[in-house]
């Protein structure tokens, strides 16, 4: 299936109907994923473990979640490292955080890797069956090119455009 997904709106290929959007919150990481009609779906948002001292900030302490409309947890997502970078084997650099590129997730039963290629291109691999899902930044036309298999419901794959969101923040310079 191909979906297109612009101003947080995911829909069938481009013009066609509204399967779900995201709406922001007021402030901080939390997310809706709502039907057309406007009834919630999901909800997602980051939790941040406590982390044994000196290990503050690092990323291996934060969990993406997302809740259904009964509040249990529907998916969960935690971020790692890329191996290049991963702490535990090259250090801690100087200067920065290292770069976060995976999120290890947890849908029900179903495991799977969402990778983070570069900044305009995820894909998400199902432990053992392969790739699953491609989203692809449209470049100019803006927007995002999702293919994936139609088994994975519109709401599932607003919430995985989200955790791409929280994924990129973690590699963000932080300014104060």
């Amino acid at each position: 299936m191909i979906y297109e997904l612009k101003t947080g709106v995911l829909r069938r290929e481009e013009g066609g109907e509204s399967l779900a959007r995201i709406k922001g919150g007021l402030g901080g990481p939390a997310r809706q994923i709502l039907t057309p009609g406007g009834t919630v779906l999901l909800r997602t948002d980051i939790l941040r473990l406590e982390a044994p001292r000196g290990r503050e900030g690092d990323l291996r302490y934060t969990r993406y979640r997302m809740y259904g409309a009964d509040g249990g947890v529907y998916a969960e997502g935690a971020p790692g490292y890329a191996p290049e970078e991963d702490p535990e084997r090259v250090g801690w650099p100087v200067c920065r955080m290292p770069r976060a590129d995976r999120i290890a997730l947890t849908a029900g039963e179903a495991r799977y890797t969402l990778y983070m290629d570069s900044g305009s291109l995820y894909r998400m691999e199902e432990e053992g069956a392969g790739c699953r899902m491609r989203m692809v930044h449209r470049g100019v036309a803006g927007g995002w090119r999702l293919e994936c298999e139609p088994a994975l419901p519109a709401c599932f794959l607003c919430g995985l455009f989200v955790f791409c969101r929280y994924l990129e923040g973690e590699n963000q310079f932080l300014v104060v």
